[in-house]
């Protein structure tokens, strides 16, 4: 049967249009896949307001189209942040550290990205964020004399959740005592440690051994911590000029020592009379190169050298563990988490020049910081604790450290006294600078 007004029969339309439709629908789910192949919501604890140079809680909730998909969160002036689902879903309150002011923000949950406007607030120099839950947060009002109080409301079933790192923008935090009790003792000393100002509304005084200071039916404790506070700080790579990058000394003393036993051994060899001689140290010489490459390529990569500062006064200790890594030859490195720790970077594009991110688990727990290096490049890492106790310590003069200079200029005051210096840790390790703190309060 013919169509009435073309030549084309019924069989042949339908022969096109059983050929058409695959490669339409192709195309179809090809646009359509960044659209329904994940799917995030993204919300701020506290209200996103930051302090530039800090962490920052970031809630996220998403659907992933496939288990162990990772979502990352990016934008200009910040550290990405990674999570690897465990599922087909995210939910999880994870850190996200800010470089400079944040700008340029956006998602990924595979190949497209996905920008989004997030209401950011970040705080200027006269302002105080204070968080509070079922308690006053102007209890902290006489800790901030002529600053701007900010107050964010918490939950008091789970005023921290996540990892206590994320919370590190807060200047304050007001608590009674039921959302106090779900605080940890890590919990109270890594707030301390950020500088963070801690009021608890009870009768009883907190545990822990802190000085706590008791102010009408609040216990008010402020660590005064010392030195660089924020994840940009170019002046935090002085100390790196005195480092001598290369191999770990233990490192060369084994290739000093195979080299030793190779030169025994070909001697050895040479004083053997025989037509076999010269083939023998032929093939010992073509062996130990072999051996010497097969061992170079299994050789870590990745150097280190650094030391602590450690600040004493009567009642506290505070210890930053200064690190810098680099590497021998193009690298991808990868450093374990730890509380209240954070890279810091000296110039403004370095961590999107070295693809720095932040990896976390599932459930949001921070694993591992991730980034590649070349040969000349570093990247700089601190890890504050503070403990409730005067360290006793030994330690010698004169002060050789290479971390002197960031003791003397960034650590200690004009009243202050740096008492000497501990011994080294290892050949890549430098000594620790020890500094007595005679006045311990300081505003953040």
């Amino acid at each position: 049967m013919h169509l009435p007004n073309g030549n084309m029969t019924v069989r042949q339309e339908e022969s096109i249009l059983a050929l058409c439709l695959p490669w339409f629908a192709f195309c179809i789910l090809t646009l359509a896949a960044p659209i329904f192949a994940a799917d995030a919501t993204l919300t701020l604890p506290l209200q996103g307001y930051y302090r530039p140079g800090h962490y920052m809680p970031v809630r996220v909730s998403a659907r992933c189209d496939s288990p162990g998909a990772v979502f990352s969160l990016r934008a200009t002036n910040a550290l990405t942040t990674q999570i690897k689902a465990d599922g087909d879903t995210i939910d999880a309150t994870v850190p996200w550290l800010s470089i400079r002011t944040i700008r340029d923000v956006n998602w990924s949950l595979g190949p497209a990205d996905h920008p989004i406007e997030l209401p950011l607030h970040p705080l200027e120099d006269d302002e105080r964020l204070i968080g509070y839950a079922g308690a006053d947060a102007d209890a902290l009002a006489p800790s901030f004399p002529g600053k701007k109080l900010i107050r964010v409301e918490l939950n008091v079933a789970d005023p921290l959740p996540g990892d206590v790192t994320a919370w590190e923008s807060l200047d304050g935090i007001v608590l009674d005592s039921s959302a106090a009790g779900r605080l940890y003792e890590s919990t109270v000393s890594a707030l301390l440690s950020a500088g963070t100002t801690i009021a608890i509304r009870q009768s009883q005084k907190p545990g822990g051994g802190w000085p706590w200071k008791r102010q009408g039916a609040y216990w008010i404790m402020r660590a005064g911590v010392a030195g660089p506070n924020s994840s940009y700080f170019p002046e935090a790579y002085l100390p790196e000029q005195a480092w001598t990058r290369g191999w770990p000394a233990i490192m060369r003393r084994q290739w000093i020592g195979a080299a030793i036993i190779f030169a025994i051994l070909t001697t050895a060899v040479t004083l053997w009379r025989s037509r076999w001689t010269a083939p023998t140290v032929v093939i010992l010489c073509v062996v130990v190169a072999a051996l010497a490459l097969r061992r170079r390529n299994h050789q870590p990569v990745t150097i280190n050298a650094g030391g602590p500062i450690i600040v004493m006064t009567d009642s506290m200790t505070q210890r930053d563990r200064w690190t810098y890594y680099a590497v021998l030859r193009p690298a991808d490195c990868r450093i374990p988490w730890r509380m209240m720790s954070r890279p810091v970077f000296g110039y403004r594009q370095q961590a999107q020049e070295i693809n720095a991110h932040l990896e976390c688990a599932g459930d949001g727990r921070p694993a591992r910081f991730a980034f590649r290096l070349q040969p000349r490049q570093s990247l700089a890492f601190v890890a504050r604790d503070l403990s409730p106790d005067r360290a006793a310590i030994s330690t010698t003069l004169p002060i050789t450290s290479p971390l002197r200079v960031m003791a003397d200029n960034f650590y200690a005051r004009a009243q202050d006294q740096m008492i000497g210096q501990l011994p080294s840790g290892g050949d890549e390790q430098w000594p620790g600078v020890v500094i007595e703190r005679i006045h311990s309060s300081v505003s953040k």
